[in-house]
């Protein structure tokens, strides 16, 4: 009862690229630096954790359509923007995109980097580690045909390395 309705840490999510540690200094790496930024913050009772989000950007970006398409128990929509957040509404509004050629078409499955990209990268990998519950549909079908290849394959390798 005395944790009721309390918050236990401060969670910052971002990119996983943020855990690996400088070259310089291997004990340093970025989500060291944001924890210890947000540490004044939050008044210095409750250490803040950095959680990394995926790896890959396929999981991410379903993440983020599940997301926006969602809502909680009440109805009310699962994110909400403060107005005065003009970088996000900026990046979701069209500034955060995938590249296209000439024809128009995406010619790249990852978003183009400029200026809405960081901010918007560090949005999606936060949704994906806090509202982790909301899993985008898996492929059954591929992710089964994927499975029959590999054990395929590896019922071609020779026992004991020699063929």
């Amino acid at each position: 009862p005395k944790w009721k309705n309390k918050p236990r840490t401060w969670r910052i999510g971002g990119d996983f690229s943020m855990k690996t540690p400088d070259q310089s200094n291997l004990l340093e790496a970025a989500s060291k630096v944001v924890e210890e930024a947000f540490w004044p913050l939050v008044g210095g009772r409750l250490k803040p954790i950095f959680e990394a989000g995926p790896a890959k950007w396929p999981p991410i970006e379903q993440h983020i359509g599940a997301v926006l398409r969602g809502s909680d128990s009440r109805g009310e929509p699962l994110i909400l923007l403060s107005a005065d957040n003009h970088i996000l509404h900026t990046g979701l509004e069209g500034a955060w995109h995938y590249p296209t050629n000439n024809a128009g078409q995406i010619s790249s499955r990852v978003p183009e980097k400029d200026e809405a990209s960081h901010p918007c990268d560090a949005w999606a990998a936060s949704t994906c580690v806090l509202l982790s519950t909301i899993r985008a549909k898996k492929n059954t079908a591929a992710h089964r045909e994927l499975a029959r290849k590999n054990r395929q394959r590896v019922a071609t390798y020779a026992v004991g390395g020699m063929r």
